[in-house]
């Protein structure tokens, strides 16, 4: 399999045309991107490689999203609004803004009226597409536009929009549940390690250190840890002293 890394200084070095994306490489690029810890610089590299796309497009947006702060606090949120031509990819990008966006209210037990022109946030605590008791506000992208990501991944090669979905239960404290949609992800592409460290945040949580350890040794020595907190970074070292695992503080912010 030809290395993107190769690609990337090739076209620095001959300026040559943008060429066709072939899907076929999306794990290999999924890939990078988490080794890289989201850098920008890289997806940037990888996107002017090839013509436009939906997934890098979408994956794009997501690598943005991860390396930006958002004034929570803010009254005026502008959010990214999907349109009828958006696929699969395009969707995860917008269901990761709005939870990105949004963390700080979707935490919240409070409750948040629908107000006119703010159609995207509705009362209840019952999901029906998780078929769950969320037990707090519910959240539009959730039961609309993750839907509709999931729907459109017709070929199954969307981890994103699973690992978005996964994370929102994780949230609410559905860690069993958020397993089952990483383990789907997991299928799709066994050598990402973002996916495997979400689950291992899963079985933390729910204090499962037998189905912990199968995981922990995916993981080399000194490792960062993209979404792992400090406090379930020293658990692990705790556990498995011999690993010394640190987390990436800088993501800490926007993703726990």
């Amino acid at each position: 399999m030809k290395s993107i890394i190769i690609l990337v200084l090739l076209l620095g070095l001959t300026g040559c045309s943008k060429k066709q994306f072939d899907s076929s490489e999306i794990n290999e690029i999924d890939n990078l991107i988490v080794n890289s810890k989201f850098d920008i610089k890289l997806i940037d590299s990888i996107y002017n490689i090839y013509e436009e796309n939906d997934y890098l497009n979408g994956l794009k947006e997501i690598v943005y999203l991860y390396n930006s702060e958002f004034d929570t606090n803010n009254n005026v949120i502008i959010y990214p609004t999907p349109n009828e031509n958006d696929k699969t990819f395009m969707l995860t990008s917008v269901c990761f803004a709005r939870y990105f966006i949004d963390y700080t209210r979707l935490s919240s037990s409070l409750e948040i009226y629908k107000k006119k022109g703010q159609d995207f946030w509705f009362i209840g605590t019952y999901s029906t597409f998780l078929k769950v008791d969320i037990d707090r506000i519910s959240f539009y992208t959730i039961d609309h536009f993750i839907k509709n990501a999931i729907k459109l991944d017709t070929f199954s090669i969307n981890i994103w929009i699973r690992i978005c979905l996964s994370k929102y239960l994780m949230l609410h404290q559905y860690y069993n549940l958020s397993l089952d949609y990483l383990f789907d992800a997991e299928q799709i592409n066994g050598e990402n390690l973002y996916i495997k460290e979400l689950i291992i945040r899963n079985y933390l949580a729910l204090d499962d250190n037998t189905a912990l350890a199968d995981y922990v040794d995916d993981f080399p020595d000194n490792y960062k840890f993209i979404d792992l907190s400090q406090e379930e970074v020293e658990e692990l070292n705790q556990l498995f002293p011999s690993k010394k695992f640190k987390n990436n503080e800088k993501y800490i912010k926007n993703l726990y």
